[in-house]
């Protein structure tokens, strides 16, 4: 499973306002990717190219932003896996119901709110290739988002990829370059067999990686026992190690909560386009599992 995949996984579910500002994984999250967001649809899945958003807590802002992500990843088994996304968005960061709020190095979403919806709508910004991975260059296309996937290896760590939009209702950019991200080893987890152990919800939760990127990306989902949305979603970007999510942010985390975790290195290139604030990101799937939330 690749980065993307697994944060359409992880994300089949989440709100829009998880993503804003962090990786890949926050980039799909950002479209609730693969199923429908309010009367729109998924960008990652080239669903409707409108939908309702909601207010981000103290009053509405409309953005007008952009993700393009890259990933790649290499399974024990020797199969590398790899893929594409991009969105591009008017409106507000978060759904109705929810909130956004940041917290240290952490952008944080909590959702179950009585908060109003404002409209937010996903745009065209024409073909968008990707540049200089093994594969060639990749080619996405817009249908209500972009998606690709592709199954080889994307690039070893190192490599100059090259981010670019022919443009339409989003400005054409072109030469908008990223470093490939090596794969991150993250001492600070034991994750097997899809369980990553035990966290506290009264403490800090510590993250210790060797640096293979820029960043290390952490996301915390947490669903409430019974429930189908997620209550809180975390997606913290941390630029040196060791680094924490903090125990505010723990302390959000439902008692009863089934709470799924995913880490990646990665490395970024924000840039403007006309008035859309953009960024270019690569990716490589770190840790990730389940956590079991204590105290």
């Amino acid at each position: 499973m690749n980065l993307i995949d697994a944060v359409h996984c992880l994300c089949s579910t989440t709100t829009r306002g998880a993503a804003l500002g962090a990786l890949l994984v926050l980039s799909a999250c950002s479209g609730r990717a693969g199923e429908g967001t309010g009367t729109g649809g998924g960008a990652a899945a080239g669903g409707s190219a409108a939908g309702t958003g909601g207010s981000s807590g103290g009053g509405s802002s409309a953005e007008l932003v952009g993700n393009v992500a890259v990933s790649n990843t290499c399974l024990e088994s020797g199969a590398c896996v790899g893929g594409a996304l991009a969105q591009f968005f008017a409106g507000d960061a978060v759904e109705a119901g929810c909130e956004r709020t940041t917290m240290g190095s952490c952008d944080v979403t909590r959702c179950g709110l009585s908060t109003a919806g404002v409209p937010w709508r996903f745009e065209s910004a024409g073909t968008v290739t990707i540049a200089g991975t093994a594969a060639g260059a990749l080619t996405l296309n817009f249908d209500g988002g972009y998606y690709q996937s592709v199954q080889s290896r994307l690039w070893d760590a190192g490599e100059t990829l090259t981010f670019s939009a022919q443009g339409a209702t989003v400005p054409a950019f072109s030469g908008r370059t990223v470093t490939a991200p090596g794969a991150p080893a993250v001492t600070s987890l034991s994750c097997d067999g899809g369980s990553c152990g035990t966290v506290s919800r009264a403490a800090d939760f510590p993250i210790v990686w060797s640096a293979q990127a820029a960043e290390l990306v952490v996301i915390l989902t947490a669903v409430r026992t019974g429930g189908t949305q997620p209550d809180v979603v975390a997606a913290c970007q941390f630029s040196t190690s060791p680094a924490q999510v903090p125990a505010a942010v723990m302390g959000l985390i439902p008692a009863q909560a089934t709470l799924n975790l995913v880490t990646a290195a990665q490395n970024r290139n924000t840039f403007t386009a006309g008035a859309w604030t953009i960024t270019a990101r690569a990716q490589v799937l770190g840790p990730r599992g389940l956590l079991t939330p204590s105290n």
